[in-house]
Formats: structure tokens, C-alpha cells, sequence
């Protein structure tokens, strides 16, 4: 890791405690978790989740991007 990834600020930048945005982090890791144990599924038996992968990384994108428009009009 080098010195430019660590962000010390970033709790206070996205004005989250560190218990909010463990509990946001960990929500996200698993429900990529789930997404990827479905897609090494798909990836043997093809014909398993076939129209289920890109919609549930659609939706990620998307709640990731309402949450951060609902912060900015908090903060703002």
C-alpha cells in the first residue's frame, strides 16, 4: 500500500462515524460476495443466473449512487 492510498480524512470527508461506514462496507462485501460465488456458478454451468449478473451489478452501482447523492443533499 503505498502512502497516497491512506486517507485519514476519509470519515470525515464522507461524514460517516467509523461504526456507519463499517456496518456500509461490510453490507457491500457481502452482497459481493453472494454476486461473486453466483457468477463462479454461472462461469461452470452457464445456464445457471444467466439474467441475474449484470442486473445485481446495475443495482450496487446504483444504490452506491443514490447513497452518495442522498449524503451530498444532507451535507449540502
Amino acid at each position: 500500500m503505498k502512502k497516497q492510498d491512506l486517507n485519514f480524512k476519509h470519515l470525515k470527508e464522507i461524514n460517516e462515524s467509523y461504526i456507519e461506514h463499517m456496518s456500509v462496507a461490510l453490507w457491500y462485501a457481502y452482497r459481493l460476495f453472494k454476486l461473486t460465488l453466483k457468477v463462479i456458478v454461472h462461469a461452470i454451468v452457464p445456464f445457471v443466473w444467466h439474467n441475474e449478473i449484470d442486473p445485481s451489478v446495475r443495482k450496487l452501482n446504483q444504490d452506491r449512487h443514490d447513497r452518495i447523492c442522498l449524503k451530498s443533499r444532507y451535507l449540502n
